[in-house]
């Protein structure tokens, strides 16, 4: 027998409610504390295991800006990186800068001693900051750079990478041992990187390649690899778990792209040579560089950024822009762009996807993982966010909305961890978390005077953008490890019966929440495999109940036991009964003798007493002349021990 999935929703319900966050709240926010002529875009955030945490980003065309009492002046008035740190009460510890023309910032992390590493680009002939000084060598292209910043803000070392990159993106990430692994592009028809000499796929090297490398925590280059096709194909972002394992996001709007032995294949480029498109991948590989695989997505995703979790299971977030399937889910765009988190298996197979959309677009812009394992994106939007009926609250003010949220492992969206700022930026957001229950925030905002927990950060001159970094405490979320689930359970059992005993054995779905066995005698069990030894002869209906977070199931099947032994005494073996089926006698024998005022009672299987013999010497023969055909209940008692035997009368 089967019984339907009847209470998925009531059960996932229930679940969900006993992961609700029970305390959060905006704890600072630090900003621009001056009136500031310019712009800044800012995404990139970090936080040290002390929970210092770092935002940084761009000035673009400004005078100075002044932030928690530290002036950075841009002499050049024109594109200058600043990073921020700040203790864990919000005090701003350093604001650091680069003094060149022209440098980007695309990434940050940390290392367990409170260094921070940075991921840049300059376009000017050389890059300073604090003092260090570098020089590109091709002064036709512009250069990608890492440094290491110590906690007191002083630049330890600084390297150029690679040349040719166009865009603001690609990725850094550490292992246990402090290696630096770094992703961006080059458009140069060769690269050197170390040891390693890269050459261009596109034939006049006109295009950008994907690089990857890695550098030891003194800044060596150790290895480097690249790939691409004859298009402009860039990373987005990149993770690294403790081994070494890499996991890389981008596009390309190659026509072809090979990743070791996966070609990855731009389907809307066409005869002009160029694709309207960029294609986003997904990619993973050893701690040595070798691809173990390659993804391409669905066209209609742009990715933001990657986050790897200890299982080697990958997350993206990013956007739509228009209805798509993810696996076995189907995502509904709403508006022009709805913001998108999805998981990848560590095959690269898709997992699960969910969306937040708001009333014209929501794009999620950073991921983070907790000690739960929870997936939390933070992102913009115009409107209130919505994620599966979950409506996130905020003031009715401004618009590039800031909103969090959370989701655990299984893809299931977490009541209560959502909020939202009144403003925000449209161009990019940084977020990381800490051991400690709080996350932190990077960015820029425009439109309105920016309320962060207790700080009120000022209202920018209009067409400008000012810098903000926040720290939200999310509090204590429970645990929950148990497996991911996509479809209901289907319950089913084996049973081996060697009455009294019988061992159930479950051989339905594999993956559940927690499973249940009724034997059909008033007991049952918990464990996945029970034995179980009947205290009564007859026919039981024995069944198995398994439930998960998608519903339940049952399986039922009839039991037959022959023979028992009563709870705290054996049966003696030395007993033996015949025959069975019986017609006029009924023999029972014991080889080592019956014990003194031994006895052998007959009931129906109704419990009604039909006679009482007495047992001798070492066989007794039992008359069932009297009898009426049926089975009857024959109870042994010998000193100590009791049998129960089933016999059947016949004519």
């Amino acid at each position: 027998m089967k019984t339907a999935p009847f209470f998925t929703c009531l059960f996932a319900a229930m679940l969900l409610g006993n992961l609700s966050v029970k305390a959060q709240s905006w704890q600072w926010g630090i900003g621009n504390t001056s009136s500031f002529a310019g712009v800044v875009e800012a995404a990139p955030t970090a936080v040290d295991p002390n929970g210092y945490s770092f935002a940084g980003g761009t000035i673009l065309i400004g005078d100075y800006i002044t932030i928690g009492g530290h002036t950075i002046y841009d002499t050049n008035g024109h594109e200058e990186i600043i990073i921020v740190r700040a203790d864990p009460s919000g005090n701003v510890s350093w604001v650091v800068n680069s003094t060149n023309y022209f440098s980007d910032l695309i990434a940050m992390t940390t290392d367990p001693n409170g260094n921070l590493y940075v991921l840049g680009q300059y376009y000017d002939s050389s890059f300073e900051m604090g003092t260090a000084v570098l020089f590109n060598d091709t002064t036709d292209y512009s250069m990608q750079f890492l440094l290491k910043i110590s906690p007191a803000g002083d630049v330890v070392w600084a390297r150029n990478i690679a040349s040719g990159a166009t865009a603001r993106q690609g990725g850094l990430g550490l292992d246990a041992s402090n290696n630096i692994f770094v992703a961006g592009s080059f458009g140069t028809p060769v690269a050197i990187i170390g040891p390693s000499t890269l050459y261009n796929t596109s034939p006049g090297g006109d295009t950008t390649d994907v690089y990857l490398a890695k550098y030891d925590y003194m800044g060596t280059p150790l290895w480097a690899r690249s790939f691409g096709g004859h298009g402009n194909d860039h990373p987005v972002g990149l993770s690294v778990t403790k081994d070494g394992t890499i996991f890389l996001a981008g596009q390309f709007t190659s026509q072809t792209m090979n990743v070791g032995v996966d070609i990855l294949t731009d389907s809307m480029f066409y005869a002009g040579g160029t694709s309207p498109f960029q294609y986003p991948f997904l990619a993973k590989f050893d701690n040595t560089g070798s691809p173990e695989w390659a993804k391409d997505m669905n066209r209609h995703i742009r990715v933001f950024d990657i986050k790897a979790d200890a299982d080697k299971n990958s997350y993206i977030s990013g956007t739509i822009d228009a209805n798509i399937t993810f696996g076995t889910d189907t995502l509904a765009l709403t508006g022009t762009l709805t913001a998108v988190i999805a998981k990848y298996d560590s095959s690269g197979n898709p997992a699960w996807a969910g969306t937040a959309s708001g009333i014209a677009y929501t794009v999620g812009y950073a991921l983070g993982i907790d000690t739960c394992k929870n997936i939390w994106m933070a992102g913009s939007t115009d409107g209130l966010v919505n994620i599966k009926g979950n409506i996130i609250d905020t003031l009715a003010l401004g618009y590039d909305k800031v909103f969090i949220a959370a989701w655990d492992h299984c893809g299931n969206y977490i009541p209560g961890t959502g909020t939202q700022l009144g403003s925000g930026g449209d161009d990019g957001m940084g977020m990381a978390l800490d051991q400690r229950g709080n996350l932190f925030i990077g960015g820029d905002y425009e439109n309105i005077p920016l309320v962060v927990g207790p700080d009120t950060l000022p209202l920018p001159p209009a067409a400008k953008e000012y810098f903000f970094m926040a720290k939200y405490n999310y509090g204590l979320i429970p645990c929950n490890h148990a497996a991911c689930c996509t479809a209901a359970p289907i319950a089913s059992f084996i049973d081996t019966n060697t009455s009294p005993a019988v061992s159930f054995y479950y051989t339905g779905t594999p993956v559940y929440d927690s499973i249940r066995w009724d034997f059909g005698d008033g007991s049952g069990s918990t464990a996945p495999n029970p034995v179980h030894s009947c205290i009564s002869m007859g026919t039981f209906h024995a069944c198995v109940f398994v439930y998960s977070r998608c519903g339940m199931d049952s399986a039922c099947s009839d039991i037959e036991i022959l023979e028992t032994g009563l709870p705290g005494l054996s049966p003696n073996t030395n007993i033996i009964t015949y025959p069975n089926p019986a017609t006029n006698e009924y023999i029972i024998q014991n080889n080592t003798g019956f014990a003194p005022d031994a006895r052998a009672t007959l009931f129906d299987l109704a419990g009604r007493f039909v006679g009482s013999y007495s047992l001798a010497g070492n066989k007794t023969i039992i008359l069932l002349n009297s009898l009426a055909p049926g089975t009857y209940q024959c109870r042994i008692i010998s000193g100590e021990n009791i049998l129960v035997k089933r016999v059947v009368v016949i004519r």
